[in-house]
C-alpha cells in the first residue's frame, strides 16, 4: 500500500510506503538532519527529495519511507515538532 500525508495515518495498513514532506530554514544539513533524525528510529530512508523555497530560505523536504506501525509515526512526527528547526510537518 503506499500512503502520504494527505490520508489519515489512523487508517493506514503497516507496514506501508509512507512521505512526509519537513518545511525548515535553509541550512547546508537540513535535509541530511530530517534524514538522521527519521532513521534513527528505524526505517531507512529510500526517497528524499529537498527544495528550497523561492527565496532561499526555507527548504521543503520529502522523505519517503517504510513505516512499521502508526506509533512510529507519531513518536517521528513528535521529535520533527519539538525540534526549533521545523517549520511545519505535513
Amino acid at each position: 500500500m503506499s500512503a502520504s500525508n494527505s490520508g489519515d495515518p489512523e487508517l493506514l495498513e503497516f507496514p506501508c510506503e509512507y512521505t512526509i514532506k519537513v518545511l525548515g530554514r535553509a541550512g547546508e544539513d537540513f535535509s541530511d538532519w530530517v534524514v538522521a533524525l527519521i532513521e534513527a528510529h528505524g526505517p531507512v530512508c529510500f526517497g528524499v527529495e529537498a527544495r528550497p523555497s523561492k527565496q532561499g530560505r526555507f527548504v521543503s523536504v520529502n522523505a519517503t519511507f517504510t513505516a512499521e506501525s502508526l506509533e512510529q509515526l507519531h513518536f517521528i512526527h513528535r521529535q520533527l515538532r519539538a525540534s526549533e528547526r521545523v517549520t511545519l510537518i505535513l
